[in-house]
């Protein structure tokens, strides 16, 4: 179950990554200022340090599900 909503968190935060950083884009059409620009490095990191949270949350559940259909075959043993 963990493993499934964990899953689902990390696909709802990169589609979430994608609307802002696409709504950035369209904003930087009007905003042109030190401020956005300084701005906009800043949230272009943070969507690195995001990526790399979904890209180990894509590696990690399939281990968790294997481990938990184990504890299961495990449980169903005995």
């Amino acid at each position: 179950r963990f493993a499934s909503r964990l899953r689902h968190f990390s696909t709802e935060v990169h589609s979430q990554m994608q609307t802002v950083q696409r709504q950035l884009q369209a904003l930087s059409a009007t905003w042109r200022d030190q401020e956005h620009q300084k701005f906009a490095e800043e949230f272009e990191q943070q969507l690195i340090t995001f990526g790399r949270f979904v890209e180990s949350t894509g590696e990690y559940v399939p281990y968790l599900i294997r481990k938990a259909e184990r504890v299961e075959e495990y449980q169903q043993q005995r």
